[in-house]
């Protein structure tokens, strides 16, 4: 293949990749929206909005509910976003590994230039940054990290904990169920979604740490919620019941 039939491949791979980061980022807005509000409501749940089965306002559904409804629409909902959101970064990263390839070998000056073309998405330039360059590279992959494998379950987690104050076994089992499930939806996507050179790729160490780390507080969570479990008082005084 000639120079030129590689840039105009290659310009072929910026232009989808532009189009993608476009979809992927107002997709990832309203899941991060979606995830704010659900925390929000759920920290703001008192004990007496339970005993009362106050109303409450699903996001972007505009749906009224009564907050039991909400805890047993929500958690799933929730899910069914971050799903949606670990697919749409995995079909980008099918098109983003071509391209990161093809720059791979420029000189500096002309990756340089490519790469200001690239939209300003922070996967995208995640996947596509030099790994050396220091605090930009690391910040990005704190926000992405933080917002896609962090804030789910944290989310999924409180609203277990939460709503262990009501005392509904059938719930509670759902939101154990729903929490098990997110955590192996980021296990099974992890090495999708992960760029080859970023800090958990080249250090195996702190991969398997944070899966491990994982798996613990799913365990725990579980055991600790189950009815008549050991931890349960102490779970439901952190939930803050009374």
């Amino acid at each position: 293949m000639t120079e030129t039939d590689t840039a105009h491949k290659r310009e072929h791979l910026l232009e989808a990749i532009n189009e993608a980061s476009s979809n992927v980022r107002n997709a990832y807005l309203t899941f991060l929206l979606a995830g704010l509000y659900f925390a929000i409501l759920i920290g703001s749940t008192t004990d007496e909005q339970l005993l009362r089965e106050s109303g409450v306002t699903l996001p972007l559904l505009s749906i009224d509910l009564p907050i039991i409804g909400f805890y047993v629409v929500a958690p799933p909902l929730f899910l069914l976003l971050h799903l949606n959101m670990l697919l749409m970064f995995s079909l980008l990263a099918d098109k983003l590994s071509p391209l990161r390839d093809s720059l791979a070998d420029l000189p500096p000056l002309e990756r340089n230039h490519w790469m200001f073309r690239v939209a300003t998405f922070p996967f995208t330039q995640l996947w596509l940054r030099d790994t050396k360059v220091g605090g930009t590279h690391f910040f990005l992959q704190l926000f992405v990290w933080l917002s896609i494998a962090i804030l789910p379950p944290v989310v999924l987690q409180w609203a277990l904990l939460r709503f262990l104050c009501y005392q509904d076994d059938a719930i509670t089992f759902l939101h154990q169920m729903l929490l098990i499930a997110d955590i192996v939806l980021l296990v099974g996507f992890w090495s999708k979604v992960v760029p080859n050179g970023s800090i958990t790729q080249a250090r195996p160490v702190l991969s398997y740490s944070l899966k491990g780390i994982a798996g613990v507080v799913v365990v725990v969570t579980f055991f600790a919620s189950v009815p008549r479990g050991g931890f349960r008082t102490a779970f439901r005084r952190l939930a803050g019941c009374r």
